[in-house]
Formats: C-alpha cells, structure tokens, sequence
C-alpha cells in the first residue's frame, strides 16, 4: 500500500515537472534579431535572451527544398502566389498582432558637403522622423525604442543603421503555424485535386480560362 502512494506521488512529481517545462517552453520569447547597416542586412534567430549565429547551410538547404516543390507544381509560380497570398497575408496580419519589439534602435545619418545642405537635410530628417517615429512605435509594440538623427559630413548621401529585436512567445507561434499548415495542406490538396480532373471539367467549373 505503501509502495503504491509512493509511486503515485512520484508520477505525479513527474507529471507537475514535465507540465512545468512545457509551459515554460510555451512562454518563452522567440523571433527574429534583425541588423541593418547601409547595404549590409544581418538577420538572426532569437530564443529568450541568446542570439544563435546564422547557419548558411540550413538556409541555402532550405531554398533548394522550397526550388525543388516549386517545379513539381505544373501550373507555375503565379499559380502558386494566386492559391497561397490570401492564407499568407491573413497569417502576417495575425503573427503581426502578436510580435513585441523587444528593441528599436535607428540612426539615421545626413551627408552634405556644404555645412548649409547639411543643416537643411538635417531637419527634413528630423521632421519626417519625428512624423513616423509614434505611430510605428504604437503599432509595433516597442518595448524599448530610440531614434536619432546625425550629420556627416563626409557622405554625400543619407544611410542609416537599424537594430530591431522583434519577438512573439512560443505558444502563439505554434498555433498560428499550425493553423497556417493546415490551410496550406487543404489549399495544396484542393490543388493537386484540381490538377487531377480532366481539362473538360475544369474549364466547366471555371478553373482553366477560356480560349474565347
């Protein structure tokens, strides 16, 4: 009897212990590092407070996998972007909603020669920055935001440097992805049914176009 409660509180130990992990993994903070410097964009995977290094492998992998589906598709890209774009926005509007910005930070930089353009640049950037800066920080969520305006005068055309963390919690993500697959799979048998009937049938159900 003795034996029986002790393993019982031990299966439940281990039952409170694996819940607790699960929800932790649920609410741990995933997303995007993204790093903008003049012509170079750096973009990085974020889990909690860890930066990973990128892999080029793994997404070099990744488009060849993307290139090999896309030419068993018989009916093209424009096709595919057709059936895809609505489930694909209506996905990015909802994982919009969702996203914190963990961090924002942009400098942006005017170059002129002359000390008079330099000032002028100067201030239509200040302006039209101060004009975007509160509806994209109310938006996008910014936890921590900051904007900066600066002058060089050794450039001759404007840069800036953009360093965004954007981050969504691990539950979210999970179920809006597994909504997202679940329409692309019924969207892509509905396809491949499609695909399967005779040329006849689908003219008469207004999936082909008419050569009138």
């Amino acid at each position: 009897m003795i034996g029986k409660i002790i393993l019982w509180s031990l299966l439940a130990l281990l039952a409170v212990i694996i819940l607790a992990i699960v929800l932790i993994l649920l609410l741990l903070r995933v997303g995007l590092h993204v790093e903008q410097q003049q012509d170079d964009l750096t973009v990085r995977v974020r889990v909690g407070s860890k930066i990973l290094p990128p892999n080029p492998q793994r997404i070099e992998k990744a488009k060849q996998t993307l290139d090999d589906w896309k030419e068993t598709q018989p009916d093209g890209d424009l096709a595919l972007l057709r059936d895809f774009l609505p489930t694909i926005l209506r996905t990015i509007v909802k994982l919009c909603g969702k996203v914190k910005v963990e961090k924002l930070d942009l400098t942006l930089i005017v170059g002129a020669e002359n000390p008079y353009n330099a000032a002028v640049e100067y201030g239509r950037a200040n302006a039209l920055l101060g004009a975007l800066w509160a509806p994209v920080v109310s938006l996008c969520r910014v936890k921590d935001g900051n904007a900066r305006v600066s002058v060089d005068f050794q450039q001759k055309k404007p840069t800036f440097y953009l360093l965004a963390d954007a981050t969504v919690s691990a539950g979210q993500l999970l179920v809006i992805a597994i909504v997202f697959v679940g329409k692309l799979i019924k969207i892509q048998y509905e396809r491949t049914k499609r695909n399967s009937e005779p040329e006849e049938r689908r003219i008469e159900h207004g999936t082909e176009p008419s050569n009138q």
